[in-house]
């Protein structure tokens, strides 16, 4: 019977079979570092067109965007404008007192150091128009419906003068105001006042 005989060392063997593991992992790494970075790339690129798409998108809604905070603009504008509106109205409506007392201050000065204003008094008072017959039976008012009554604003100044002309000079320079229905001299009356005689007056304005 014929024997064979094993020639080859064992080191060696050893190192063929390490060099034979060493090609396959080399190869199985290129494989994976090939497939990793074909992925990365693919995920770089799909970024970078959102990313551009994105840019592409926001240039086009810009115009948009810049529309919409025109008209937010225009629109916190427009309700300055109904507010500013509103207080004007509210203003007219209530009587505010400010124009009445700037043209009595325009008739004092009318009047350098000969008058005086001690007392300002505003009031509303119903007026009945003409054509009503005194009064009525108290009836439940319906909506719309016109009132028989106008409120009308008053003002009554008291104060002291030296003398009738200047109340008179006064009464005369509220009139050429224009800014009142009307002006009455309720009362005139002279009085001494330690050793000084003034005029102290009333006067009523229908506003």
């Amino acid at each position: 019977m014929k024997q064979s005989v094993n020639l080859v060392p064992e080191s060696f063997r050893r190192s063929v079979v390490a060099q034979q593991l060493m090609r396959h992992w080399t190869v199985a790494g290129i494989v994976v570092g090939t497939v990793l970075s074909a992925y990365v790339f693919w995920e770089r690129e799909t970024y970078r067109q959102i990313f551009t798409r994105r840019a592409v998108m926001e240039s086009k809604a810009r115009p948009f965007s810049e529309m919409k905070d025109s008209t937010d603009r225009m629109v916190r504008e427009i309700r300055k404008l109904e507010e500013s509106d509103a207080l004007v109205r509210r203003l007219s409506r209530d009587q505010t007192p400010l124009l009445p007392l700037a043209l009595v201050s325009a008739g004092v000065k009318a009047c350098p150091d000969q008058l005086w204003i001690k007392h300002v008094k505003f009031e509303q008072r119903a007026k009945i128009q003409p054509g009503t017959n005194g009064a009525k039976e108290p009836t439940a008012s319906k909506p719309n419906e016109a009132s028989d009554q106008e409120t009308i604003g008053f003002m009554t100044l008291e104060g002291f003068a030296v003398d009738n002309l200047a109340v008179a000079a006064f009464v005369a320079a509220l009139r050429d105001t224009k800014g009142f229905r009307s002006v009455e001299l309720k009362s005139s009356i002279n009085s001494d006042a330690q050793d000084l005689r003034r005029t102290s007056f009333t006067i009523e304005s229908e506003l």
